[in-house]
């Protein structure tokens, strides 16, 4: 596998641009960006009139990649849209996409998977911000009736944490969908590739 390239939009706030940055028609400045997991470089971004547009400039900002062979694109539920996944086999490019309500069929049935009989593939604990955080990670090949194009495997990530010194837990959990096959994209790597995405949302927003 090549480069990781995760896909965020996020308010532009860099330190060098005026705080409260518009656009000439007024409104706030929207990027999306496509950044490298492993150096945090920005490869390729576009200036995205509003949220709701994020889906239609996907396609057009990895133009902008001359070659996606072997890449790994991680992407929030946004841009979970069958037509990217197709976008990106065309490119030959692997996805890692977040399912959410806005593919009701599809998180619907990651949801219902018979989770509580698979075995925890990845674990980890950790602090972070006066807070103790353990992940686990789940992942399963996808059976025929699921129709997202190119699927493999499915991932469940379970986040709960506490404050320390308490034991009131939080938990959230994320449902994935993926390219990967079970030998390319092992729990362990899912959980990097997620952990990846979500710090470069992060330092987007």
């Amino acid at each position: 596998m090549g480069t990781v390239l995760g896909t965020g939009g996020g308010h532009r706030h860099r330190r060098e641009e005026v705080r409260g940055a518009k656009n000439g028609g007024g409104t706030r400045v929207h990027l999306l960006a496509g950044i490298d997991h492993t150096t945090g470089a920005v490869l390729v971004q576009a200036n995205v009139s509003e949220k709701h547009n994020e889906i239609t400039y996907f396609k057009p900002l990895l133009e902008g990649m001359n070659n996606l062979e072997g890449v790994v694109i991680s992407a929030d539920a946004l841009h979970t849209q069958r037509e990217h996944a197709e976008y990106l086999h065309s490119r030959g490019a692997e996805y890692v996409f977040t399912v959410k309500a806005n593919q009701p069929k599809l998180h619907d049935q990651l949801r219902a998977l018979p989770w509580n009989r698979v075995r925890v593939g990845h674990k980890t604990r950790d602090t972070a911000n006066g807070r103790e955080i353990e992940r686990t990670v789940k992942c399963v090949s996808l059976a025929a009736g699921i129709k997202f194009p190119h699927a493999a495997q499915a991932a469940q990530i379970t986040r709960s944490s506490r404050p320390l010194g308490t034991r009131k837990w939080s938990t959230e959990t994320v449902h994935i969908v993926t390219s990967l096959a079970p030998g390319q994209g092992k729990p362990e790597l899912i959980a990097s590739l997620i952990r990846g995405h979500w710090g470069i949302e992060n330092g987007l927003h």
